[in-house]
């Protein structure tokens, strides 16, 4: 039934009518145009659903992550295809696919014995993401179930949809696209289930249903949160600060209207039995069905609307013909597979009440809003956090030199030539072998140039902290000298050879190169797209503008290098 009556404009299609409607049913105000509560069985009640709001509004950011995230996440969850076979009724035409699964099941139910056509994302291979064949099975599978009459049931539990080259050499969007044109044109009651993780593009196919729940421990969102994150970076958002700010836990979700109640179930219960799971399907189904019942009944427009669409059968109109055999949509070929009016109401009902979940604003108006929506950030903190906390694990269990090949090479080579500088050689030898001297020389310069390069690659985004404080720290330090060259291979580590009195000079100088070669790194892909825009209209980078890049790239890392020096000069 509809949570309150609205007008219908005479003789005015129904999907001018939705356009009127929705404007009083907006995302976000909580309002939705049909109430479930009462009509499902297994759902989380109206007070409790409250109750569950107050505890996430006075949870920090971390701990919001732990109650929300860190469940839906867990490895050890039990999979949507395990459940669904654990679901009383005999099966018929399973498919198992790896991450998708689907399967006829007759379910004998107190409220009566109904068939589903169930379509899940299977966690348990490839963490439940789907390829365009998932995509394009499951399509097949909707059009099958929409011919034969059997209620569709969608389990969903994916981080998103395959984002992989080959994915999308496979047109892996337009997958996407047809299993939601298919998912919102069948003519049979749907009901969408967020199991799990449900995110993305690999989420939004299987949502696009009559009926949206999800599981207490579900998290539902089109975007992921740390996708999410590279959006909001300009406002100093991290991932858990969006996660926590556009609200992903199944409250949070209902109270907006985004999905349409909670099952008092969780998979980790699987252990004590799935009751509320299968109540909440069977009464879901049937809910379903009783309200396109009185919309029949209530609406003169869906009589009309169905009128139109019959006449339409009859006599199709040539261009229209043509688009749907382009499209190649599933298409009614005999007048007895035509959908009668409750099927129609149907879709009526999906459309309205997935419509309803769309909403937009203005630039002006977001502008306006944005100041006091969204929260100060702590994305900075948060780096800053990770890096110090990781140079520390770093610092306290270094690399053993032993396991790192070109290092252990070149630090045996050092080594020898430093134990050769005070042997005495004739001039022939010297011709031979080589000045001793030069010959340490070259060694040192080998040892500290590739230790260096090998912690740039290991470190990679943390490089310009972790060198700026391991070279404070070297600064600092005062070095042994001896004992380093008689310790064992296989205990030595790299920190051991960057301490060495007889390096740290050395190893200062390759510190300060680098940080210079990062800056200079950093600086031509923060000006990729001014360069890219003057090498495609001009044909070339002009002197000036490569100036200006090294200039500005030397500069940074001078500042960076005098921090270290100015750092060190007030510790001693």
């Amino acid at each position: 039934m509809p949570a309150k009556k609205t007008s219908i404009v005479k003789d005015a299609s129904l999907f001018t009518s939705v356009e009127q409607t929705v404007r009083d049913f907006r995302v976000g105000s909580g309002n939705r145009p049909y109430i479930w509560q009462d009509k499902i069985q297994g759902l989380l009640s109206v007070k409790a659903l409250k109750k569950e709001l107050d505890v996430l509004k006075k949870l920090s950011v971390d701990d919001y992550i732990a109650r929300v995230l860190e469940p839906a996440e867990s490895n050890t969850m039990v999979s949507a295809r395990s459940v669904a076979r654990m679901i009383n009724g005999k099966t018929y035409n399973e498919v198992d696919m790896g991450p998708l699964y689907a399967v006829e099941i007759a379910i004998n139910h107190p409220l009566g014995n109904r068939r589903i056509g169930l379509i899940a994302q299977n966690r348990g291979v490839s963490n439940g993401v789907w390829k365009p064949e998932h995509h394009l099975e499951a399509a097949r599978l909707v059009r099958i179930f929409n011919r034969r009459n059997i209620p569709i049931v969608t389990f969903i539990d994916t981080p998103g949809a395959d984002a992989g080259a080959e994915a999308n050499e496979h047109n892996q969007a337009h997958s996407i696209s047809r299993l939601i044109a298919e998912m919102t044109n069948t003519h049979v009651p749907t009901l969408g289930i967020v199991y799990g993780l449900g995110y993305s593009g690999g989420a939004i196919p299987l949502a696009a249903t009559n009926i949206l729940l999800s599981v207490r421990t579900g998290v539902f969102n089109t975007i992921q949160p740390k996708g999410l994150a590279s959006i909001a970076r300009q406002y100093n958002l991290s991932w858990q600060e969006s996660a926590r700010y556009v609200g992903i836990s199944p409250a949070e979700l209902t109270s907006r209207g985004v999905i349409d109640g909670i099952i008092d179930w969780a998979p980790a219960d699987s252990g004590i039995g799935i009751g509320p799971l299968v109540d909440a399907i069977v009464s879901g189904i049937n809910a379903i069905d009783e309200t396109c019942l009185n919309m029949v009944d209530e609406q003169p427009a869906i009589f009309s609307d169905y009128k139109n669409q019959v006449e339409r059968f009859i006599r199709p109109d040539e261009n229209f013909t043509k688009l749907q055999k382009v499209a190649n949509f599933y298409v009614e070929d005999f007048p007895t597979e035509y959908p009668n009016i409750f099927a129609h109401a149907c879709r009526h009902q999906r459309y309205l009440t997935m419509r309803t979940r769309i909403t937009s604003s203005t630039t002006d108006a977001y502008g306006r809003l944005s100041a006091e929506e969204i929260p100060k950030g702590d994305l900075s903190e948060r780096l800053q956090k990770a890096r110090e906390e990781g140079f520390e694990r770093w610092h306290k269990d270094p690399e053993k030199l032993v396991y790192q090949d070109e290092l252990l090479r070149a630090w045996k080579s050092f080594k020898e030539k430093r134990n050769e500088l005070s042997a005495e050689r004739g001039r022939f030898t010297t011709l031979l072998l080589g000045d001793p001297q030069k010959n340490f020389e070259d060694a040192r310069q080998k040892l500290c140039f590739r230790t260096t390069l090998y912690l740039y690659n290991r470190w990679k985004a943390d490089c310009e902290y972790n060198f700026i404080k391991l070279s404070e720290m070297v600064q600092a330090s005062e070095g042994g000298n001896s004992v380093i060259y008689n310790k064992l291979e296989t205990e030595l580590t790299i920190s051991d050879i960057i301490f060495n009195g007889d390096l740290k000079p050395y190893f200062l100088s390759q510190f300060e190169s680098i940080l210079i070669f990062d800056a200079l790194y950093n600086s031509i892909i923060n000006n990729f797209g001014d360069i890219a825009a003057e090498t495609r209209e001009f044909h070339t980078l002009s002197a000036e503008s490569l100036k200006k890049i090294l200039d500005t790239s030397i500069k940074n890392a001078t500042n960076q290098v005098e921090s270290i020096d100015s750092s060190a000069s007030s510790n001693s």
